[in-house]
């Protein structure tokens, strides 16, 4: 029994150490692609996976295989994001300005590196950037998805701005083939209409996603010396 036990322990231990858990501060109204709890949704917070390829061989379902693995854990109401990159590389940031703030957390792999408009290929490379975002103020549909478009862009400049080169052509890379971005803002009556470069929101979103998209990403650098750049950083 002690033995048993003991080898229960070891696997629950191994299991969370595959898991990073980003719970909101409150309840909140979330818009991603995310595989798992995706589209307009209600979530408690962001779960990201860490997976292998050999967790994911056919006829595995994807989606069925992270639900089952956050369900175990106890975040089946979260957002479900899964990574191969290393957890303890992911890198948090909070912005405020008054009483508006924003706290984003991202995970960064480059081995999937692609510029916008390649040629589309099977998603057959480990590595993919998955940001998540929660803000103070409670948003719209509409702004939600603008807010979505700020995490995009600034992915991307992070991106840009560390030179990193396409696997799949000589240009420099945008972000990955299989990138994800989760936004969220709490349930309230009051909502923001707007969440573009002109909003506080806006601003705080774009500084904080592209300093921990920046950071993520030199750490994964630091561990792959010998990837592909395109002239240093």
């Amino acid at each position: 029994m002690i033995a048993e036990s003991e080898q229960t322990k070891s696997s629950t231990q191994e299991h969370m150490q595959r898991l990073l858990h980003v719970p909101f501060q409150n309840p909140c109204r979330v818009a991603s692609w995310a595989i798992l709890n995706g589209g307009l949704k209600q979530a408690s917070g962001v779960a990201w996976l860490r997976v292998c390829s050999d967790d994911l061989q056919p006829p595995v379902d994807p989606a069925a295989f992270l639900h089952d693995q956050l369900s175990y854990a106890g975040l089946g109401n979260c957002v479900g994001l899964m990574t191969s990159a290393r957890l303890e590389n992911a890198c948090h940031r909070q912005q405020s300005f008054g009483n508006y703030w924003i706290k984003a957390t991202a995970t960064a792999g480059l081995g999937n590196a692609m510029r916008i408009g390649d040629n589309p290929s099977p998603s057959g490379r480990i590595g993919t950037i998955n940001i998540a975002v929660e803000c103070s103020h409670g948003l719209t549909d509409e702004a939600l998805i603008e807010g979505l478009a700020m995490i995009t862009e600034a992915k991307v400049a992070a991106v840009f701005d560390h030179r990193i080169s396409s696997y799949m052509s000589p240009r420099q890379a945008t972000g990955t083939g299989t990138d994800c971005c989760v936004i969220a803002a709490p349930i309230t009556e009051k909502q923001h209409y707007y969440c573009g470069k002109h909003t506080t929101l806006g601003h705080l979103i774009g500084e904080g996603v592209y300093h921990a998209v920046a950071g993520s990403i030199s750490k994964w650098i630091k561990d792959n010396p010998n990837h592909r750049l395109l002239g240093g950083f």
